[in-house]
């Protein structure tokens, strides 16, 4: 059984994420709380950062098993005293932390549409318990009809977003901004998202992870509007800072591939998967939706790559409802809109 300290210090994800799962599960037969919470602690990210080594599924029991932990601490806590305001700071941080990966369980392929409704749902009646605003749970159904494919259900959840009150748990204004980019992209109003992309592209708006989630949409919305110039200068931005910032946001590239393609450039495709492809193929291990995204980027080279995109596109329609991400694979191989 290995030890927290060496699940940390492996390379491998797939190991790493199979082996916390042991110590967990060892954990919890053995009445560890202390091993169980600093495991999931791990899993779920330390403090607000997210982790990308875990599949959206475990983490998300983890997520799970935290928040009931800290809530039964807060209660159990006298009235007024530290551990009352150290366990609901705890608490809020496990609601915080709902946001971004209630939102983003539909990447994983584990997660049915069952299990995806009622993590929402969840997290409404965890908000509406402390007196939260619902606007983060709007935009986390808003996060997952995308992932899903779903621009009606998008459509709604984002206009009860919109029309919801802000709080302390709003995101960052870059953040926002960004989400706004990706749901405007995401229902094909490409001149109102390259709109809000501009003051993310010219550097005006930033923060620890933007402009970086941002590119993709950012980048093919110019595309689609046939503003080469404008998408070439900032893929070449985006395939730039993203090589450079270490393995944190492996799991973006590629989508960056992908632009390539769609600016009719494979060489700059190929060269990408030749630098990077090894240390995406292990950053991507673990999401099913991450893996989908490289195999698409390389299905135009690879045969093998193509059938297996093929399939897990196929599995990704199938528990969504729609052919969402036949259709992305498909787009790989149509002309390039830009040449």
């Amino acid at each position: 059984m290995k030890t927290l300290y060496e699940i940390k210090t492996t390379d491998n994800l797939a190991e790493r994420e199979s082996d916390s799962i042991d110590l967990f599960n060892h954990a919890m037969k053995q009445g560890d709380e202390a091993t169980v919470r600093a495991v999931a602690e791990y899993v779920v990210g330390e403090g607000e950062l997210r982790n990308k080594a875990f599949s959206r599924n475990w983490q998300f029991h983890c997520l799970g098993w935290l928040t009931h932990y800290w809530r039964n601490a807060w209660a159990e806590s006298a009235d007024g005293s530290t551990e009352e305001s150290e366990t609901l700071e705890r608490l809020m941080l496990c609601l915080w932390q709902h946001k971004w990966l209630v939102g983003s369980l539909p990447q994983d392929l584990g997660a049915g549409k069952a299990a995806i409704a009622d993590a929402l749902e969840n997290m409404r009646t965890l908000y509406a318990t402390f007196k939260l605003s619902p606007a983060m749970v709007c935009k986390a159904a808003v996060e997952q009809a995308i992932y899903m494919g779903d621009a009606e259900a998008a459509k709604q959840a984002f206009a009860q977003w919109q029309a919801a009150e802000q709080d302390g748990m709003n995101d960052c204004k870059a953040c926002e901004q960004s989400s706004l980019i990706h749901y405007w992209h995401f229902i094909g109003d490409y001149a109102r998202a390259a709109e809000l992309a501009a003051p993310v592209l010219a550097g005006q708006m930033s923060c620890s992870e933007v402009p970086h989630i941002a590119y993709f949409p950012a980048i093919d919305s110019l595309i689609m509007l046939g503003r080469a110039a404008e998408a070439e200068a900032a893929w070449e931005e985006a395939a730039g800072r993203i090589g450079s910032a270490g393995s944190q946001y492996l799991y973006l590239m590629p989508c960056i591939v992908q632009l390539a393609h769609r600016l009719g450039q494979p060489e700059k495709a190929q060269s990408l998967l030749e630098m990077h492809g090894r240390k995406i193929e292990n950053a991507v291990r673990n999401n099913s939706y991450d893996a989908l995204q490289y195999l698409i980027a390389t299905a135009p080279m690879d045969l093998r790559a193509k059938e297996m995109a093929e399939k897990l596109a196929r599995e990704f329609d199938r528990r969504n409802g729609n052919p969402y991400y036949q259709r992305q694979l498909a787009m790989m191989f149509a002309p390039p809109v830009i040449h």
